[in-house]
């Protein structure tokens, strides 16, 4: 593939971009803008993160879109990728690490669920045992329904219980609760994309593209749900979030490809804000642009 090179950083595969995108200053100030209503919003939890600072993580992605205006997926509270964006950016490592420099020390516990983490590139990773025996605070990495960790919660500088919990989104009317009977009513004509009240990495996420089942096969956009699709789904949940759809943009650097921004905001424990880190651009030919084998991610700065 031109214009890439294969990349492998903490059990992720992935294509890395040459080209970067340079967010200008207009872009960081609305997103800023957009946390701070995000952080009054965001349910709270027992976490030393919450209790001693008043905000849910102490690193934050912003899963968006820059169609002339900032137009946000979600936010990921407890976001992954972070090693990555360190070790292929310097600029992104150079804000981590003076951003670093605002907040206490602490160190990364990771599930021994998970497969994959990068975080062992820019934290010092500890076992179940040794966070047991220590006192240190800690990026927790695990699922809200993996109880044992839970007790974590007081040493906790991000969300443990409430990790992707998406009350926030209704609340800042960017998305509203439906359930099995309002199928119908589901705005089939404009799209939409339809997601789990709780949950992260894509999955139970639906996206309806009102066009991509009347083109022709060869210029179908992947990742579209189907009418049957997305009643079953909606039947398993009970009820979901709906979201307008937002188009991803087209990929400047790869004909054909949709793509999205990941855009990092770190805490400023001194200034009382979040500050941009820098982040990624992802791009895939498919319409859910996420962490898969095909994608291709590129520098934000």
């Amino acid at each position: 593939m031109e214009k890439v090179k294969t990349m492998k950083v903490g059990g992720w595969n992935f294509y890395l971009g040459f080209d970067k995108i340079q967010m200008d200053e207009l872009f960081k100030e609305r997103a800023t803008d957009f946390l701070k209503k995000w952080v009054k919003v965001f349910p709270q939890e027992e976490s030393w993160v919450s209790k001693e600072l008043g905000v849910p993580s102490l690193i934050v992605r912003l899963d968006c879109v820059n169609n002339g205006k900032l137009e946000v997926y979600e936010v990921e509270e407890r976001p992954a990728g972070i090693g990555i964006s360190s070790e292929i950016s310097d600029n992104f490592f150079e804000n981590i690490t003076m951003i670093k420099k605002s907040w206490p020390k602490f160190k990364s516990l990771i599930s021994d669920n998970r497969d994959t983490h990068d975080d062992s590139f820019w934290l010092e990773r500890l076992t179940l045992e040794e966070a047991l025996d220590g006192d240190d605070l800690l990026l927790v990495r695990s699922e809200p329904e993996e109880v044992l960790y839970h007790k974590f919660q007081s040493r906790s500088v991000s969300t443990l219980v409430n990790k992707g919990d998406k009350s926030y989104g209704e609340k800042m009317g960017l998305w509203k609760k439906v359930q099995s009977e309002d199928f119908f009513q589901f705005p089939w004509e404009k799209g939409f994309c339809l997601k789990p009240k709780q949950s992260s990495k894509c999955r139970g996420v639906e996206i309806f593209h009102p066009t991509s089942r009347k083109r022709k096969s060869k210029d179908r956009v992947k990742g579209a749900s189907t009418k049957t699709r997305i009643r079953k789904t909606l039947v398993k949940y009970e009820e979901m979030y709906l979201q307008s759809l937002i188009e991803p943009e087209d990929c400047p650097f790869f004909s054909g490809n949709k793509m999205a921004l990941r855009i990092f905001f770190g805490y400023n424990v001194k200034e009382k804000e979040y500050q941009f880190l820098g982040g990624v651009w992802n791009s895939r030919p498919n319409l859910k642009i996420h962490g898969a084998s095909d994608t291709v991610m590129g520098i934000i700065e």
